[in-house]
């Protein structure tokens, strides 16, 4: 015999029924029986193994296997492989299905025991299919594509069993009521090759400036290719395209990686780049302006009728002013108050000239008397600062 896998079929015809009431219920084990290392077939509809252009995948190259069962609705079950290899998950359905998820390492039993006796589309054991998920290469899953061994229950349907193959999910199996069984495998096509990534590497920039990012890689398949980017390289893939050539724009600086995935759809490969993105210091846009608000008072004391001036700058420019005649009294009496005057405190310097001009005084003014004068600054609230 040729290092092939061969199908081998057994029957076993159980009991009729003591009571009458469901008579003779056949039960067909078929198992796939693998013969020379290495050599893998697929299980066909019409019983006649193919060659071997396929590579098992076994369950505990990944992480968690997802099971779609439907019971009226579908029902999404996701185990880990942890779990499945060691003490196995159950299930109960609604319709009184209960079902055993354990795994070998290498293939996904699923088994159902129905304890009721009905025929066809009626019984359980209802898979839409499964899914390996987590396998290294294979962001998609790999989804059940071959069938080990089955156990068909009472009123299964055969031919059901491969409704569990493959990733349509608008079909399920039948498989029967009492206990029946499905093996599922899941394989890849040996011929795929993953991507080739030659080169990848971005451009330096400043932060706020784009950074190009540009890969080159092939497929020895001649596949299409899907280039996924990780800028910051936290686990999420912001941009997805067949384009190798994308744009990005740090709004901070940043040092550290940006990575690449090529998929070809069934494989990938990965590949990182060093990304230093420089600091630039913060620029002030438009004009901005500090100000404050003060009330300025000019108390005079000294020779009488003397007049005296202030005069405030803003920036060389006069902002205001104010004069006062010294009269005889108190210096309190002899004041003037510029109210509420604002300054533009990054417009220049803000200065005060006080000044008098004794030749204009009043005819009773002496020219030569000596005048004190007090300028007073105080805030809005009328503390003196």
């Amino acid at each position: 015999m040729s290092p092939r896998s061969v199908l081998m079929a057994t029957r076993q015809l159980y009991p009729v029924d003591p009571g009458g009431s469901w008579g003779a219920a056949l039960a067909i084990a078929l198992t796939l029986v693998v013969g020379a290392p290495g050599a893998l077939m697929t299980d066909h509809p019409g019983g006649v193994p193919g060659p071997a252009t396929t590579l098992r995948i076994p369950v505990d190259q990944g992480t968690s296997v997802t099971i779609w069962e439907r019971t009226t609705d579908m029902n999404v079950l996701t185990y880990s492989v942890p779990t499945l290899t060691g003490s196995g998950a159950s299930f109960d359905t609604l319709a009184a299905e209960h079902y055993t998820f354990t795994s070998d390492g290498v293939s996904l039993k699923i088994h159902c025991f129905r304890n009721a006796h009905s025929q066809g589309t009626a019984t359980g054991n209802n898979i839409g299919g499964a899914r390996l998920e987590g396998v290294p290469g294979y962001p998609s899953g790999l989804w059940a594509t071959i069938i080990d061994s089955y156990i068909l229950g009472f009123g299964g349907i055969e031919s059901s069993r491969f409704e569990a193959l493959g990733p349509d999910l608008s079909t399920i199996t039948f498989m029967g009521d009492q206990d029946s069984e499905l093996v599922l495998g899941f394989t890849v096509d040996a011929s795929n090759t993953a991507p080739t990534i030659a080169s990848f590497n971005g451009t330096s920039a400043s932060e706020g400036s784009p950074v190009t990012f540009t890969a080159s890689a092939s497929d020895p398949d001649g596949d299409a290719l899907t280039y996924a980017f990780d800028f910051e390289s936290d686990g999420t893939w912001d941009v997805s395209g067949p384009d190798p050539v994308v744009i990005h724009v740090y709004g901070d600086d940043f040092s550290g990686i940006a990575r690449l995935r090529v998929s070809d759809g069934d494989a990938f490969t990965e590949a990182t780049t060093a990304v230093s993105v420089a600091n630039v210091p913060p620029t002030i846009r438009g004009v901005v302006g500090v100000t404050a608000v003060a009330n300025v008072t000019l108390r005079v004391a000294g020779e009488k009728w003397h007049d005296v001036t202030l005069v405030l700058y803003q920036g060389g420019a006069v902002a205001a002013e104010a004069p006062v005649i010294r009269t005889p009294g108190s210096p309190d009496d002899q004041a003037v108050t510029i109210d509420g005057l604002v300054f533009e405190l990054l417009s220049g310097k803000v200065s005060a000239v006080v000044q008098y001009t004794p030749l204009d005084d009043p005819i009773n003014g002496q020219i030569n008397g000596a005048n004190p004068a007090w300028l007073v600054l105080t805030g809005p609230e009328g503390t003196e600062v």
